[in-house]
């Protein structure tokens, strides 16, 4: 039996009609976004049946003490990447669209990165192997400091500070890392 995704249009050849089955190519459970598209065909044939046409004076958007209260997700949920549903952050599915949800990033081979996406292991190493010329010191944001590593590289007391550096770097704690090159 052949499938047919409403949300991709990829066709699955393999479906075997089982109401819960997940498009291969995007997640998407066959029977929720079906029914997902029918209520929303339905609400845009209620809506355009029972208001008519006309052109409506500017506004002011609403002030905040007029404004629908938002729900704050909490420290144990997540937005759905699809429908921005507030679900369990361990759930795989959104339970409102049907859509997979793609898994949270893990720590890496290199370990954590700060909220600025640095490395202390990346910057470990590039001052080891090309802290002579200042790349590390580029990397951390520090571009005056590169700069000066590239005008005296000629004399190598740059490349001696650089590997002291990346030793330095490698044996910090993550959290003395993320303090000092965090932002």
């Amino acid at each position: 039996m052949q499938k047919s995704c409403l949300k991709c249009g990829q066709i699955n050849t393999a479906a075997t009609g089982a109401e819960l089955e997940a498009c291969p190519s995007c997640g998407a459970i066959y029977s929720r976004v079906e029914e997902a598209m029918a209520a929303k065909a339905r609400s845009a044939a209620a809506s355009a049946q029972a208001q008519p046409i006309a052109v409506a004076a500017p506004t002011m958007p609403d002030s905040p003490a007029n404004a629908a209260p938002q729900r704050v997700k909490g420290s144990d949920e997540k937005f759905c990447s699809e429908c921005a549903a507030v679900i369990n952050s361990k759930a795989e599915i959104c339970p409102k669209c049907g859509v997979r949800q793609m898994a949270a990033p893990s720590a890496g081979l290199l370990g954590q990165t700060t909220t600025s996406g640095k490395n202390k292991v990346v910057a470990g190493l590039l001052a080891l192997f090309l802290g002579g010329i200042g790349v590390h010191k580029f990397y951390l944001g520090k571009g005056l400091q590169g700069i000066l590593y590239l005008v005296f590289f000629w004399t190598f007391i740059p490349a001696v500070i650089g590997f002291v550096e990346g030793l330095n770097y490698l044996l910090m704690s993550e959290k003395t890392f993320f303090e000092r090159y965090g932002s």
